[in-house]
């Protein structure tokens, strides 16, 4: 994609996305020993589940930061890239059944606009998502509504803050919507943010738990106990 010399964002909607997801292998591939995982010398059984192992999408920044690869099914999500003075490169890895996996039929739409440096609606830097212009929504994991969630994740979700609100609710609608392994109770420093990061591989301890999905929440800003803003 080439990018305006007076724009710095892209914004990708994937109004259809669907391709292949993840592995849902629960074989070991791999010991990961202490010193990266565990402590006092235990050691961790590896599988390659919730790798994008057959399909793949990247959207390439050499300017900026790069969101993460992502597969499975995104339809109705988005994502910003910082654009590029050369271009920005979208980059789609379809694999083969002889992979291991079962060929989804693949399918993709996706709406591309640039945004200037002044455009109201410029998310923060190191967005992979931007919501804006409601005080109700719903933010979701990556493959969510595969049914698991993907490897090597970065994504930062960012919640602007409407005018008069100074508070944000999150809730779930089904206990299913909030899954993930490990802590899971770290503390928000930014209430208008949420980074799900992921390891690159999935324990094998992990993976005896079930699929993990992620999560879907909610939210909904509020004016309680807001302080009035300048006119």
């Amino acid at each position: 994609i080439f990018v305006l010399q007076t724009h710095f964002q892209l914004r990708l909607d994937f109004e259809q996305f669907s391709i292949s997801g993840p592995s849902t292998s629960t074989t070991v591939s791999g010991i990961q020993l202490a010193g990266v995982l565990g402590l006092d010398g235990a050691t961790s059984e590896t599988t390659s589940a919730s790798q994008c192992t057959i399909d793949s999408f990247s959207a390439l920044s050499p300017s900026g930061i790069t969101p993460p690869t992502i597969c499975g099914i995104n339809s109705g999500t988005h994502m910003y890239v910082a654009s590029s003075a050369i271009c920005n490169d979208l980059v789609f890895v379809l694999g083969s059944s002889l992979e291991g996996g079962r060929i989804e039929n693949r399918r993709w739409t996706i709406k591309v606009t640039q945004y200037s440096c002044n455009h109201p609606n410029i998310p923060p830097n190191g967005c992979t998502q931007y919501y804006f212009g409601a005080t109700v929504g719903t933010v979701k994991t990556y493959n969510f509504d595969g049914g698991q969630h993907l490897a090597n994740q970065n994504q930062n979700i960012c919640i602007r803050r409407e005018r008069g609100n100074c508070r944000i609710c999150y809730t779930t609608e089904e206990e299913s919507d909030f899954m993930t392994s490990g802590d899971d109770t770290k503390p928000i420093r930014q209430p208008f943010n949420i980074r799900f990061l992921s390891d690159g591989f999935e324990g094998k301890d992990e993976i005896d738990l079930g699929a993990m999905a992620g999560f879907k929440l909610t939210y909904i800003q509020s004016s309680r106990g807001c302080r009035p803003e300048p006119q």
